[in-house]
């Protein structure tokens, strides 16, 4: 395990969003101190802030898009980031998102449309081919506009973890909204979703803050929770992540855990723990 702090030149050591480029650099996305991308190659930290041509320097997320640009939302919304290009670009209220948006999570569907949830204006959808934007809220069906999470399947459908314990699922070809709420089984004591993912299997893992993991398997119409009672360390999920031997990483408020679905067991470590 490598330990990289701000005495090996980062900014600050709180990290709100992280992701890797193309081209192998890490991006460490540092709330109000802007963003740090490390060259692992050559050791190098570029630092990217207000005085550098970013317009808000509170990240909440960054994701990268088939063009190489590095699309950061903020709390007043996204920066595009082209280092090659050496360009910064804006993306706000003066581009058509709604005024003040706070942005929360950035995908990106087969098209390249970016699908950008926010925290009180739900789900703008920009398409940059026709440089348009639609906009979807409670009025087109969003059970609630305050969206934490976003997530793209295997089919292309859009999974929007809401305000108030809700799923809403969009089938942008049909352009039908479905709803995941108790009614189908799911623990939604949880005011919101946070992190999603698709198994080899097609199952939906679905973390919550606060109630733990929905394991959703639409093929068999089962709904299965996972929480501290199954030996999670914590009901509060971060993150979740597969791996290759098809396991299932969970970050909490109080570590990580190891999900290994085959064999029916969790581990869990924090920071006291020493990995095996």
């Amino acid at each position: 395990i490598r330990i990289i702090k701000n005495e090996n030149g980062l900014i600050q050591n709180g990290i709100s969003c992280l992701m890797e480029d193309k081209e192998g650099n890490i991006w460490l996305g540092m709330f109000g101190k802007g963003i740090d991308i490390l060259n692992e190659k050559s050791g190098k930290i570029l630092h990217l802030d207000s005085s550098t041509g970013l317009q808000n320097n509170k990240l909440r997320n960054m994701k990268q898009n088939e063009n190489g640009d590095v699309w950061v939302g903020t709390e007043g919304g996204v920066e595009i980031i082209n280092l090659k290009e050496g360009r910064i670009s804006h993306f706000n209220a003066s581009n058509g998102l709604n005024t003040g948006t706070r942005v929360t999570r950035i995908v990106f569907d087969k098209l390249n449309h970016a699908w950008i949830s926010t925290w009180g204006a739900g789900v703008e959808v920009y398409d940059p081919k026709e440089q348009t934007i639609k906009h979807l809220n409670t009025s087109k069906g969003l059970g609630n506009d305050q969206v934490g999470s976003l997530f793209l399947d295997a089919n292309g459908q859009i999974w929007m973890g809401t305000y108030a314990g809700e799923i809403n699922i969009y089938n942008p070809q049909a352009g039908n909204m479905q709803h995941l709420t108790a009614a189908q089984g799911l623990n939604n004591k949880s005011t919101w979703y946070y992190s999603f993912l698709e198994d080899a299997q097609g199952r939906k893992w679905i973390g919550s803050l606060g109630q733990g993991i929905d394991i959703l398997d639409e093929k068999k119409g089962t709904l299965q929770h996972i929480s501290r009672d199954d030996g999670l360390n914590n009901n509060s999920i971060n993150q979740l992540f597969p791996d290759a031997k098809g396991r299932i990483w969970v970050g909490t408020g109080s570590g990580m855990n190891l999900i290994d679905d085959s064999k029916g067991t969790i581990k869990s470590w924090n920071s006291g723990s020493v990995l095996d």
